[in-house]
C-alpha cells in the first residue's frame, strides 16, 4: 500500500549533487521504505482486527440466541415445579407424611433392583 503523504519517487534536488545530498537522499529513501513497510503491517493488523470482531459478533449473537432459549425453558421448568410443588402438599395433606414416605421408598427400592439387573 503506497502513502498518500508521499509521491511515488523523492525527487532530487539538482542544485544537490555532493555526496551530502546523495546520502540525504538515500536516507529519505530508506525512511520512506520503512513508514511504507509499518502501513503495511498497519494495514494487515486492521484486516486482522476486523475479520476477529466479525466472528465475535457472529460468537455473541449465537450465545444471545442460547440464552434467550435458556430463559424460556427455565421459567418452563419454574412452573413445572412449582405445580409438582402443589400437588405434592395437596396430595400430603390428604394421606399424611407417612403414606408419601412410603412411595418415595417404593421408588427407590425399585429403581435400585433396576439399576443393580442391568449393570
Amino acid at each position: 500500500m503506497r502513502s498518500n503523504l508521499y509521491g511515488s519517487k523523492l525527487r532530487e534536488n539538482p542544485h544537490d549533487t555532493d555526496t551530502r545530498g546523495s546520502t540525504k537522499l538515500h536516507m529519505e529513501e530508506q525512511m520512506h521504505r520503512e513508514n511504507e513497510a509499518m502501513l503495511d503491517a498497519l494495514s494487515h493488523s486492521v484486516r486482522h482486527m476486523n475479520s476477529m470482531a466479525g466472528t465475535l459478533n457472529t460468537e455473541v449473537q449465537e450465545q444471545n440466541r442460547l440464552l434467550s432459549s435458556l430463559s424460556g425453558t427455565f421459567v418452563t421448568a419454574r412452573a413445572g415445579v412449582g405445580t409438582s410443588i402443589t400437588n405434592l402438599r395437596g396430595v400430603m395433606g390428604r394421606y399424611g407424611y407417612r403414606h408419601i414416605m412410603y412411595v418415595i421408598i417404593g421408588v427407590f427400592l425399585v429403581l435400585y433392583a433396576l439399576y443393580a439387573l442391568l449393570f
